[in-house]
Formats: structure tokens, C-alpha cells, sequence
């Protein structure tokens, strides 16, 4: 039981690093259950829009980290002047 249940957690998350949403939704039970600091979701519709919501997010960030990591690295900036 314990293997099948790391299994299923495994197949799950792999599918959410790829999007791939059906497979994600194949394993939610229709009856799930959310609840945390920013959402409380009841129903696998709920649950998987939640899912997309923050993958969009996933994916910006990601963007964001690849557009810095283009531009170089970044030295240190000019010293500080001392004010009188």
C-alpha cells in the first residue's frame, strides 16, 4: 500500500512539472478536500483550477529566473559615497 501510494505521488508530480493536467486530475478523488493560508477548495474542479492557477505562477517565475540568468553575471555595484 505504502509503494502505491509514493507511486501515484510520484506519477502526480512528475504530471505537474510537465502540465499535464489530465493525468493530475485522473488521480484526485472527486470528493477532495483543500485547505490552506490562501485557498480552501472542495470538489477535483476547485482543486485542479487551484492546481492551474499556481502553475501559471510556476511558470512565470521560471521565466523570470532564465531572463535574469541571460543578462550575466552581475557585479558588485558602485561604492557608496560617504556623506559629509
Amino acid at each position: 500500500m505504502v509503494e502505491d501510494a509514493a507511486k501515484i505521488a510520484s506519477i502526480y508530480f512528475d504530471a505537474w512539472k510537465v502540465n499535464d493536467f489530465d493525468t493530475m486530475r485522473s488521480l484526485v478523488d472527486d470528493d477532495i478536500t483543500f485547505a490552506g493560508p490562501l485557498a480552501q477548495l472542495e470538489g477535483a474542479q476547485d482543486y485542479m483550477e487551484g492546481i492551474k492557477g499556481m502553475s501559471r505562477i510556476k511558470s512565470v517565475k521560471r521565466k523570470f529566473i532564465r531572463q535574469a540568468h541571460s543578462l550575466g553575471p552581475v557585479g558588485p555595484g558602485p561604492p557608496l559615497s560617504k556623506q559629509p
